[in-house]
């Protein structure tokens, strides 16, 4: 893997390249959400540019991740400090190699150390077993998000792996 081990907080320089692998992500393996069609990809991509993202690292209620590769950013990972995680994207080149699951424990255990119990998210249909296999579970009815029906997901993030084990 050309990735390096770290997740660590993303700095402003970082901004293009981290719009770069979100809006590349949206449109490359959320095909399931978006179907191709070029209306509804502008719609999700139309809050993901440079300067949305600049303005999310800077923003004293967010925190957002990357994880590093050879060719600069492989994933990247948002939460609100109400417990919300607002993004979750993996380059598509880096896909299938554990990193969104790596974010997202990363993004869990962030907010546990915050002193939250519970997490929430807006999962694309793409992502929805991703999700659910690690204890997230679905309430309500999908929602409009960005273009695209979204479901809103939480887990007890007290809820241990053994918990999950036997639910499951």
């Amino acid at each position: 893997m050309m990735h390096d081990k770290s997740i660590r907080l993303a700095r402003l320089d970082e901004a293009e390249a981290i719009a770069n692998l979100v809006r590349g992500s949206i449109s490359e393996l959320c095909f399931d959400d978006h179907d191709g069609d070029n209306a509804t990809i502008d719609r999700w991509l139309a809050n993901k540019t440079k300067d949305d993202i600049a303005g999310w690292i800077a923003a004293p209620d967010l925190s957002l991740f990357v994880i590093g590769c050879s060719t600069g950013l492989a994933a990247a990972g948002c939460y609100r400090d109400d417990g919300v995680i607002l993004m979750n994207y993996v380059s598509p080149f880096y896909r299938f190699q554990g990193l969104s699951a790596r974010m997202i424990d990363f993004l869990e255990a962030s907010l546990v150390a915050c002193g939250l119990a519970t997490a929430r998210l807006v999962s694309t249909r793409t992502a929805i077993s991703f999700y659910e296999d690690r204890g997230w579970q679905r309430y309500g009815d999908p929602i409009p998000c960005m273009g695209v029906k979204g479901e809103p997901m939480k887990k007890n993030l007290n809820q241990s792996a053994a918990e999950l084990q036997t639910t499951n």
